[in-house]
């Protein structure tokens, strides 16, 4: 990149970079993790009339090192901390799919090496309910929204190992909401799951037939054998064992596709890039959870811009076949003549368009 610009501008930028990594670490490490005695301390100051946000920074502060709570002071506004919300367990309830596939619990279901059953989020246990959302500058820098129940919520999950890949939790029916609405005609979605967006696209009058492309033989069985006799509409609802989705081509494309083969954002950057490329399959298409994938992809961008700053060269980006390295070595080169004259450009260059822009266009 060639950076005619004050320096000052971009301390700034690595600043906010440092101060979304310490609340992030502070809300996994400490937030998440709030013990049963802590979570009543919380709900013992909510219920003498305290606000959400204050209770739990008040029971989380005397947890945190000098150093932590050092960190913490740059970061209570303007990264969540400051509107930790009060979600209310029956607007969750009320969803269509968990109406019609909770109305039984299951009992550890087992088909290979996947597990079906039913977890719970504890009383004033704190979680992340939505997508990324941005702090201030949209191009700087994002938080996850934290909320909480009053009460104990279960809710299906679908686990292989000690790893949930698929849960009816507030963050899966909330991120999910946007493309539910927009798909229409004949849809396929990459990656089944416990099936959620296929429960919901089936069920839209729009919508003509669900096309779901899925490797995992197990996955589909579980999802014949027990999800799709709930369906209100299983005749619209096709599945297609496939190894690799993306290698699928339909002989027109589809009119609207979702894509929700990954866990979180790190392992879905690939992928995300692998689809953003991909042409002729869908007239359409959106990935879940997309901004949290943006917002760990300007991550990068960030870390490459400190490392401009520092001198680094050609010679210092290698591609050896690992993801990231493989990444940094291809954004160096496609960035290389990239000018940031002033602030605007920085902001231009860390938008989510622009970010969007660049993962298509980059030779990985």
């Amino acid at each position: 990149m060639k950076l005619n610009v004050n320096m000052e501008l971009l301390d700034e930028v690595f600043f906010e970079e440092e101060s979304g990594e310490n609340a992030d670490y502070i809300l996994n490490t400490h937030f998440f993790q709030l013990t049963k005695e802590k979570r009543a301390e919380a709900k013992l100051f909510i219920e003498k009339g305290m606000e959400p946000s204050l209770s739990f920074r008040k029971a989380v502060i005397p947890l945190l090192s000098q150093e932590e709570k050092e960190a913490f002071a740059e970061v209570q506004v303007g990264y969540g901390f400051d509107e930790i919300k009060c979600l209310w367990v029956q607007d969750y309830r009320d969803d269509p799919y968990y109406k019609a596939i909770c109305k039984e619990t299951f009992k550890n279901k087992k088909i290979g090496d996947w597990t079906l059953e039913m977890k719970s989020y504890e009383p004033y246990e704190l979680f992340v309910y939505d997508e990324v959302r941005p702090i201030l500058d949209a191009a700087k820098n994002s938080y996850s929204p934290v909320g909480f129940f009053k009460e104990k919520f279960p809710f299906p999950a679908l686990s292989k190992g000690d790893t949930v890949y698929m849960s009816l939790i507030p963050h899966e029916i909330n991120t999910m909401a946007g493309p539910i609405e927009k798909a229409h005609g004949n849809v396929v979605t990459l990656g089944l799951g416990m099936g959620y967006f296929t429960f919901m696209a089936a069920n839209k009058e729009e919508v003509n037939s669900v096309t779901v492309l899925e490797r995992d033989q197990e996955v589909i069985d579980l999802f014949m054998s027990t999800f799709l006799p709930l369906f209100p509409h299983p005749e619209k609802v096709t599945i297609i064992r496939i190894d690799d989705a993306l290698k699928h081509q339909p002989l027109n494309p589809f009119d609207y596709a979702f894509a929700d083969l990954h866990h979180d954002a790190k392992d879905g950057l690939p992928l995300y890039i692998s689809l953003l490329k991909k042409e002729g399959f869908a007239k359409e298409m959106d990935v879940w959870i997309e901004k949290a994938l943006l917002a760990y992809f300007r991550r990068f961008v960030i870390a490459l811009l400190q490392e401009e700053c520092e001198g680094y060269e050609d010679g210092d980006y290698v591609k050896n076949g690992e993801f990231e390295n493989d990444l940094y070595y291809a954004l160096h080169h496609h960035l290389k003549n990239y000018v940031i004259d002033n602030e605007a450009d920085i902001a231009k260059l860390l938008e989510d368009d622009t970010l969007r822009n660049i993962l298509r266009d980059l030779k990985i």
